[in-house]
Parts: C-alpha cells; sequence; structure tokens
C-alpha cells in the first residue's frame, strides 16, 4: 500500500467544515449512503474551523481511529492537540467535538467502509437495538484519548529498536509505538487484528530514497510484516491496529 502524505490547509480556514477523501469513498452524500464498489481500508482528513459548529455527539458502524495532526480542540471535553489519537469502537457514542481558536484536522483512520453518521440522541432507540443485539455486554465497548508522542517505556539502544505497547486487548486491538535514533531500522513487526494503519508521528522515515514525514501513514493488512528505516533525524513511528471483527 502506498504512503499518504497529505495533511490539509495550515492555517485552517475559520468557517469550513470538510474532508479530503485519502482511501475508499465517503460514507455519504447529497442522497444518502454511498456503498463502496470494493470494500477495504476508508480514511479521510477532517477539517473542522474554528467557527464551525461543533460536531455532536454520535457513533459510527466499524471501529476507526482519529489521528489530530494540527490544531487543537477537545473530544468530550477532553482536550487533544496535535499528536493525539482518539479510538472509539464500534456502536460506542463519543464526543461532542469542539475546534479550538486555531481550528483542528484529524485523519480519520477506519478498517472498512462505515455506513455513516448515527447523531444522539436522535439515534438511542436505534443504538439500543444494535447492542441488545449484540455479541458483547455493553460496558465492553472501549474509548480512548492516547497522546502517541508520550514515553513508552526505557529508551532502545539496539540496533534493531522495539515496539512498545501502549495499549493492547486479546481482540487484537493494539496502539504501539517506536523511537527510532537516526539510520536504525526496527525489528519487524507483525500486523494482527483486522488490519493497522502504520503513522509517522515524529521525524521522518527512510523507505528507499522516499521521504515520509509526520503525518505520513500506510495501511497494512493482517498478516503483513512492517519494518521501519529512520532517516538522519530519527523518528517516532505508531501502529494503530483494529480489533478483529466481531461475529454476530
Amino acid at each position: 500500500m502506498v504512503w499518504i502524505h497529505d495533511q490539509g490547509p495550515d492555517p485552517i480556514p475559520v468557517d469550513v467544515l470538510d474532508q479530503i477523501m485519502y482511501l475508499g469513498v465517503p460514507s455519504t452524500g447529497p442522497t444518502g449512503y454511498i456503498p463502496p464498489t470494493h470494500d477495504g481500508p476508508q480514511a479521510y482528513l477532517a477539517v473542522q474551523g474554528a467557527k464551525v459548529d461543533d460536531i455532536p455527539t454520535h457513533f459510527h458502524s466499524v471501529e476507526q481511529f482519529q489521528y489530530f495532526v494540527f490544531g487543537t480542540g477537545t473530544i468530550g471535553g477532553c482536550p487533544v492537540e496535535g499528536g493525539f489519537v482518539h479510538y472509539a469502537d464500534r456502536h460506542t457514542p463519543y464526543g461532542p467535538l469542539c475546534a479550538g481558536s486555531a481550528g483542528m484536522t484529524y485523519a480519520t483512520f477506519r478498517p472498512s467502509h462505515d455506513t455513516g453518521v448515527y447523531a444522539m440522541p436522535g439515534a438511542e432507540e436505534h443504538l439500543a437495538g444494535l447492542l441488545q443485539a449484540s455479541y458483547e455486554p455493553t460496558g465492553d465497548r472501549r474509548q480512548h484519548i492516547i497522546d502517541l508522542r508520550r514515553h513508552a517505556g526505557e529508551p532502545d539502544h539496539d540496533e534493531h529498536p522495539d515496539w512498545d505497547d501502549l495499549l493492547s486487548g486479546t481482540d487484537g486491538f493494539r496502539v504501539a509505538v517506536i523511537e527510532l535514533p537516526g539510520g536504525t531500522v526496527s525489528r519487524p513487526i507483525a500486523v494482527g487484528g483486522a488490519g493497522a494503519y502504520v503513522l509517522v508521528v515524529s521525524g521522518a522515515l527512510d523507505n528507499g530514497g522516499a521521504s515520509h514525514t509526520r503525518g505520513a501513514f500506510t495501511w497494512r493488512a493482517a498478516g503483513e510484516t512492517f519494518r521501519a528505516a529512520a532517516a538522519a533525524a530519527g523518528a517516532r513511528v505508531a501502529l494503530l491496529q483494529f480489533p478483529v471483527a466481531p461475529v454476530a
């Protein structure tokens, strides 16, 4: 899978609420739901200006990560800024999303096509029906805000540094980071769960002469192996891995 680098407008227009598609197709359009020709990973950059209305509390039909690239804001009253990532299981309401004084941009990462936004409280009855038919207890649904810049453990001075888990689950859910000194190559990491996005948090990777800088990302399917090679200045890289899709 190719690497994607677009990070949207800087500065962020104060009156803009938009999305820039990276992978897949939008979930909805003027006529409603848009089915994909071929299902697969879906990713886009959300642009939320400082003066647009807050995005109300809502949920989706698939698991997702939202990585904050520029600006500041809050999710459900919790502060977020560049370098933070928010995760939510499917059918897990989160929000509202409120942009700060400079607005915010955030990349939304999903392992498959979503069926659209279900805003609360209007979708309460629909959510209750989904949870009643769910394979798992309601209280097991996860929601996390993680600072991918934070230190995960002791510095690794090995020639091939290893990955550190910030969060993980028995169903394949995993958030791992690695700090690579300049010119080093990570130990290989096997992608599991339902696949993962690999993200450059800071610094740059060297991919056969191509430089992947802060905010660049790529999709990796379950079963693939990934190794990160740092450019001269070093790099911090994150693995955002999805849990295995539930069986109804």
